[in-house]
């Protein structure tokens, strides 16, 4: 199962040290436990799917010299003790903390035998001082993965254990079980935080009262018991949930099973071409000739054949315009080919690109297959800070005994937060989303559905030109199914917490936390003066076209899909004074205040510096000139256009 936290907040706790009484804030953004894949910087390192308790994700391919780096905010000065969940095969491995340029302690890494046998180890003491500081776990010596670590407090001494938490409600729906409880208390520190577990098997840590597990089993009954943490690691006696998850009753909104004689076009497009495809890819695709239906499968078959300089022939049917999807599970079930070079794929992409070109737009490969590593299938996303370029793209996958005679299923369950991928329903890789920008979660807008078989390039690899020809790919059925989010749900959302307001200059960037809900938030309406203004899926918004020095009240309220509204949460924002251009002067293009969908570029004009560029229909630039009264002026520009005949 994977896990998905509901925010943090802070909870006031009494501290009583040295005889003297006080109260202590425990910081909104303290976290003493830490999965190991929320570094805020790394060297050298990858994730990879994880199969200890609780599943997501672990730190793996840890070599020499390789480092992690996590912002963690200690609440109180003290001794404090580094504990870490590893793994290894052969051992060895040495885990070296440093906080400042200074070395603390190192942890060394003992066999387990395997990537995935993982232990529990405890590091010596250190002395910490209160704040937020930067650990560097770095690997003076590697070979090991390394899944969570956690920070517990040795001296001051606090051998009481807190309050068990009041659980208020928990839900249900297919492939999840929301739970929520009241806060714990803790006489000596504080309560830090929240752990699940799982028939005895810890999974899951949160600092909310609410936390929400995904990818269960349907129709299943779960026993999770929930301990309050306090700072030194003791945990409560704990509070128990017995919950069962709901029957699958998703709606079938669309589906093609192949039962005709030929490929229904009002359902799906062929794309033609023999460019390479941006993967120096070997086929021409041709419009139709390579697709056809028998026995109630499609056959898309890639032949040797010439066409222009393209020495194979293929074919790639997409659904643009003709099925377009959002949120869903999408479930294709089929048949790969087997000789050197193939290279089918079960894919999507937005039909409108609104966040730009690949990869910033996003595309989700549902399943991907090269025969050079046969009988190897999986899946992967790509956007604009996760993609192969970069080297930082995410996936997962599965080796089946027989991809090439055998039909298998290939599915993707696309929630807001997150995306699941499932062949043959076991669950091979979860994608979260960081509600950061669109550059880590480009996907709330419409997809379709691409189904292809290429030839040769970047993953399809050495063509086996003397194999088996023809090779098909052959596809039972392709099925959508809509979750129908939102239906029969009267569960008002919460209020979105932590609203804050970065300002400099005109420009404000409003953040906030997540709101909890039963089911999924659809998004947070943004109002300025008591009007609404726009809304976002997202946890931050940038208000456009505001005036210098003045005053506004900003207000943000939650939706879920049942159309229930949270109450808003309002923050007062004064703008700052900015530097205007005086009249008559020049403007350099680059010098404005505020901009939407353009980029700077070095420019070759006299004088060289930057020229604003790719400028799109519906892009703009703002400027704040100063003109004197009774003063007539005239503007210019200067721009450089393709010239027209």
């Amino acid at each position: 199962m994977d896990l998905h936290v509901k925010g943090k907040q802070g909870f006031l706790k009494v501290l009583l040290l040295l005889g003297l009484l006080s109260f202590v804030q425990l910081p909104a953004n303290c976290q003493i436990f830490n999965q190991a894949e929320d570094f805020v910087e790394m060297n050298g390192v990858q994730t990879e799917n994880c199969t200890d308790h609780g599943e997501g994700l672990n730190v793996g391919y840890i070599d020499d010299g390789d480092w992690m780096e996590y912002d963690i905010n200690i609440p109180i000065t003290g001794n404090y003790i580094f504990s870490v969940r590893a793994a290894s095969l052969d051992g060895g491995g040495v885990i070296n903390i440093i906080n400042n340029d200074n070395s603390l302690d190192n942890i060394n890494i003992s066999a387990t035998g395997g990537w995935q046998n993982w232990q529990t180890i405890e590091g010596g003491i250190v002395t910490l001082e209160e704040g937020m500081q930067r650990f560097r776990l770095l690997a003076p010596t590697g070979g090991f993965n390394l899944n969570w670590l956690e920070i517990s407090l040795s001296n001051p001494v606090d051998n009481d254990l807190p309050t068990t938490p009041t659980i208020v409600d928990n839900y249900s729906n297919e492939r999840s079980i929301s739970i929520y409880w009241n806060s714990s208390s803790d006489a000596t520190t504080m309560v830090t935080g929240y752990k699940i577990y799982n028939n005895g098997n810890f999974i899951a840590f949160t600092s909310d009262n609410s936390i929400k597990l995904t990818n269960l089993l349907p129709e299943q009954e779960y026993v999770f018991d929930i301990n309050s943490c306090d700072l030194a690691g003791n945990q409560s006696p704990s509070a128990q949930v017995i919950a069962s998850t709901t029957s699958i009753n998703w709606e079938l909104a669309w589906s093609d099973e192949f039962e005709g004689t030929q490929v229904d076009q009002s359902k799906w497009n062929f794309q033609v071409g023999g460019d390479g495809w941006g993967n120096g890819e070997a086929q021409y695709y041709t419009d139709g000739a390579n697709s056809s239906l028998a026995d109630g499968n499609l056959i898309i078959e890639a032949r040797q054949e010439t066409v222009g300089s393209n020495n194979y022939t293929s074919s790639r049917m997409n659904t643009a315009n003709k099925g377009d999807f959002l949120y869903g599970r999408i479930e294709v079930k089929a048949k790969l080919p087997s000789t050197g070079g193939t290279w089918p794929a079960i894919w999507t992409l937005p039909t409108e690109w609104v966040y730009g070109n690949w990869p910033d737009a996003g595309e989700i490969d549902i399943m991907e297959h090269s025969a050079n590593q046969l009988n190897y299938v999986f899946g992967t996303i790509h956007t604009g800070a996760y993609n192969h370029i970069q080297n930082t793209q995410q996936g997962g996958g599965k080796v089946f005994d027989d991809v090439v005679n055998t039909f298998h299923t290939y599915a993707l369950e696309w929630y807001p937060d997150h995306l699941d991928w499932y062949y043959d329903d076991e669950l091979v890789f979860t994608f979260n989303n960081e509600y950061k920008t669109y550059a880590e979660w480009p996907f709330d807008v419409p997809h379709h559905i691409i189904l292809n078989l290429a030839i040769g390039g970047g993953l399809g690899g050495e063509i086996d030109h003397n194999g088996e020809w023809p090779q098909q790919m052959m596809v039972d059925y392709v099925r959508v199914y809509d979750f129908n989010f939102g239906e029969g749900d009267t569960i008002v959302p919460s209020t979105p917490t932590n609203l804050q307001a970065e300002v400099e200059g005109v420009n404000v960037e409003l953040s906030w936390n997540r709101s909890v809900d039963n089911e999924f938030i659809d998004k947070y309406y943004i109002f300025k003066n008591g009007e609404l203004i726009d809304s976002t899926s997202r946890l931050k918004y940038i208000p456009k076209s505001l005036d210098p020095l003045t005053a506004y009240p900003f207000s943000v309220q939650a939706k879920d899909f049942g159309e229930n509204y949270s109450d808003q949460v309002s923050i007062n924002v004064t703008t700052e004074e900015v530097q205007s251009i005086a009249i008559p002067g020049k403007i350099e293009a680059e010098n404005f205040v505020y901009m939407e969908g353009m980029e700077t570029e070095t420019c070759a004009d006299v004088g060289g510096g930057l020229n604003m560029a790719y400028i799109d229909e519906g892009d703009f630039l703002e400027y704040y000139i100063n003109v004197p009264n009774d003063v007539t002026s005239f503007a210019s520009r200067k721009t450089k256009s393709p010239r027209i005949p």
